[in-house]
């Protein structure tokens, strides 16, 4: 109760702040929710709309009453009244999709209107999105005229509420506005122990960027680059060349560089510009000022969690659906699985610091809820062993508890349970062996899929120069991959999957070369974490070499911020004075001084 009437009496002298706080979060609720509904009538009679489409060509799908989510099993067909083409709904629907299923040279659609009960809508083709759709001129406010291939589709930007709705979310918007800037000034009152002025604004930009790595691309990339202009002045030769685990990351990059260079047929550009942050990141931490910058991490995952929660519950109050606490739908423009790599670290940072008394146990419930409802069954059960490690040693009450807690926690919540029923189905495995798969197979999964795909790409080695040196990072290297996975049967938005195994990812790229140095990292950090008797350390460890045999983070932006980063300022704690993480594990006196 004593901090809970601290942060009252924090809100209570900075009364401006915290208001200004309040109505950029409800403003960031309202632009969520405002950027995903419009206020309409969902019960629609009619679509009506004008176009030059053969009438045989032209089909709409359209979401059941209370989901969002087309029905493509119930295909509405149009008849020709007064020249203009008509669909006959009659029922609610929050969301509906225009298909064109024919290849045209050139072509109009416009003047889409709905017919309600009481009235007439008119719509703007500006409020579909265009999919697969080539416009050959600008689009104009009523139509548009464009070429399009099979399959061409315009669907709503937005999905259709009532002003009765819209009102009961706004009343949610502002009493989760309270809530959630009362969380964040708690939150940010006991994680950081500093003021924004003069002296330390470079110390401020840098966990503005660590809390950014999470948000979407433009906003972690600006912070990184506006962070690293103010303090590449003070790069520091000892400590660059101190951070092993960094340097090894800078050789990582090289070999992918020179392959892509001297060794792919063409030169890949996106992918160059992806791999950036293990050139710069190095050289970045060698000049950031010395202080524990992990709290910024909790600190962005309490925050971007809230968020979430928050969101999710406007959504399931307008669908009563809780899919919407579940995987992407609850993550929304973050990939859950690399979200819950940074709730995994949090929490175990948490867990082993002793830093975090004033409510740390809500701190953990927020983080261990957003765990579970990003549903990667791995990180579940890392964290449930995480746990069973930590709490047998000392409290084994408590240890069961939490254990037995997180497995109801999983099995009661329906989504969760179906991911991992998934992994617990060994008659699945049985499509492994089947060349070629069959179309819209049940057998294939989150799991069947990466065995699939692994199985591919280790067969793709022919050579001795495929083996030590790759097949390269070029699009010639992926056009091979994705040509074995179709010949293998598997339906066309699987083909695209990358390897889904960081270090398949690497060897199947660079070979040997890249492969030798990748786990040249993992030895080196687990190296670091043993001989130091780091917990934290050891945690992250785990985390990457798991999380690199489910996924290739090292080849996507967010999972190259976060692994580097965390590796390397834990890297740099036990090296370097003044960057001692204190209390990172219980047992090491020089973690604490």
């Amino acid at each position: 109760m004593k901090n809970f009437y601290s942060i009252l009496e924090y809100i209570k002298e900075n009364k401006l702040k915290s208001l200004a706080l309040c109505l950029f979060l409800a403003g960031i609720l309202n632009f969520y929710f405002f950027t995903k509904y419009q206020v309409s009538e969902p019960f629609i009679e009619k679509i009506s709309l004008q176009s030059d489409v053969r009438v045989q060509d032209i089909l709409i799908y359209a979401s059941a009453e209370n989901n969002d989510e087309i029905d493509f099993s119930k295909p509405i067909k149009p008849a020709i009244e007064n020249d203009k083409l008509v669909f006959t709904l009659g029922e609610k629907t929050r969301l509906f999709r225009i298909y064109i299923g024919n290849d045209y040279e050139k072509v109009s659609v416009g003047n889409v209107e709905l017919f309600h009960s009481d009235h007439t809508e008119n719509l703007s083709i500006k409020d579909f999105k265009l999919n697969e759709i080539f416009a050959l001129g600008k689009i104009k406010p009523s139509n548009i005229d464009f070429s399009c291939h099979v399959n061409s589709h315009f669907e709503l930007k937005r999905q259709l509420i009532t002003r009765q709705e819209c009102l009961v979310s706004e009343v949610l918007i502002f009493v989760f506005s309270l809530l959630f800037s009362f969380l964040v000034i708690a939150a940010f009152h006991k994680l950081f122990d500093f003021k924004i002025n003069k002296t330390n604004y470079k110390l401020a930009l840098a966990c503005v960027f660590f809390i950014s790595i999470f948000l979407p691309q433009p906003i972690f990339n600006v912070a990184f680059m506006l962070s690293f202009f103010f303090i590449v002045r003070d790069f520091n030769y000892k400590i660059f060349f101190s951070n092993k685990t960094a340097l090894l990351f800078l050789l990582y990059f090289l070999v992918f560089m020179a392959n892509n260079v001297f060794l792919s047929q063409s030169f890949n550009k996106p992918f160059t510009e992806t791999m950036l942050p293990f050139f710069f990141l190095p050289f970045y931490f060698a000049c950031l000022p010395h202080k524990n910058y992990l709290p910024a991490f909790v600190f962005g995952a309490f925050t971007v969690s809230l968020y979430f929660f928050f969101t999710s519950a406007i959504d399931t109050s307008l669908y009563h659906d809780l899919s919407y606490f579940s995987f992407d739908n609850f993550s929304k423009y973050v990939h859950p699985v690399y979200f819950s790599y940074l709730l995994f670290f949090c929490i175990c940072y948490i867990e082993l610091s002793n830093d975090f008394s004033f409510n740390k146990t809500l701190i953990q419930a927020v983080l261990l809820f957003a765990l579970i409802f990003c549903a990667s069954k791995l990180i579940i059960s890392l964290t449930v062993l995480f746990y069973a490690f930590r709490f047998f040693r000392k409290k084994q009450i408590l240890g069961w508890t939490v254990v037995a807690l997180s497995i109801i926690a999983v099995l009661f919540f329906s989504p969760t349970r179906k991911r991992f029923q998934e992994v617990f189905s060994p008659e699945n495995l049985s499509v492994l062996h089947e060349n070629p798969v069959q179309r819209h197979d049940p057998r294939i999964n989150g799991l069947t899929i990466r065995l699939i795909i692994w199985q591919e790409t280790l067969s793709s080695f022919e050579t001795a120069k495929d083996i030590f040196f790759g097949k390269g990072v070029d699009k010639n290297a992926a056009q091979l991959l994705e040509n074995r996975l179709k010949n293998r049967g598997l339906e066309r938005g699987h083909t695209k999957y990358d390897p889904h195994n960081q270090f398949i990812a690497t060897c199947y790229k660079t070979g040997l070369a890249g492969l030798i140095v990748l786990l040249g990292i993992c030895f080196i950090t687990f190296y670091y974490a043993i001989k130091n008797r780091n917990t934290l350390l050891l945690c992250a460890a785990v985390l990457f070499i798991c999380a690199m045999f489910t996924e290739s983070v090292l080849q996507r932006v967010t999972g190259i911020y976060f692994f580097i980063c965390i590796l390397s300022l834990l890297s740099l704690s036990l090296k370097t004075p003044g960057y001692q993480i204190e209390n990172s594990h219980t047992r090491n006196k020089r973690n604490s001084q």
